[in-house]
């Protein structure tokens, strides 16, 4: 099972907190976000994730190449970025094998490892896809 992560958006609605950083590495807590949903991941068991990057990948490249956790990150570069996050999700279609299962996750939402854990679990024997909602907001 893989994840993917769409962290390719400029994050306009929060452009004066985030002064041009991607908003998945805005320190939430005592590290950036995306460094949580990699913790969340190993957690959950998974070994692989992608991460589709576009404005400002060069940065989130370099934060994460001092990754030493115990997952394996694969960048794709969309470079149609500006549109919606669709677009992004199939930029990462040919790095998901066919007939294995995947997650989805906006890389600038946090939630708590529990919830993917859950997500996980789920059996999807008679369901296409699922779906986590965290309620507790």
């Amino acid at each position: 099972m893989k994840i993917v992560f769409i962290a390719a958006g400029q994050g306009s609605r929060l452009s004066s907190i985030t002064n041009g950083m991607p908003k998945t590495l805005v320190q939430v807590f005592d590290k950036p976000l995306i460094n949580h949903l990699l913790q969340n991941c190993i957690n959950a068991g998974i070994k692989d994730a992608v991460i589709v990057t576009g404005h400002n990948e060069s940065m989130i490249r370099e934060h994460l190449s001092y990754n030493t956790s115990d997952i394996n990150i694969e960048f794709i570069y969309n470079k149609n970025w500006k549109l919606e996050n669709g677009v992004s999700v199939l930029a990462a279609k040919d790095a998901i094998p066919n007939g294995e299962d995947l997650l989805l996750s906006m890389s600038d939402h946090y939630y708590d490892p529990e919830l993917l854990e859950m997500v996980v679990k789920t059996s999807l024997n008679d369901n296409i896809a699922s779906v986590g909602l965290d309620f507790n907001i």
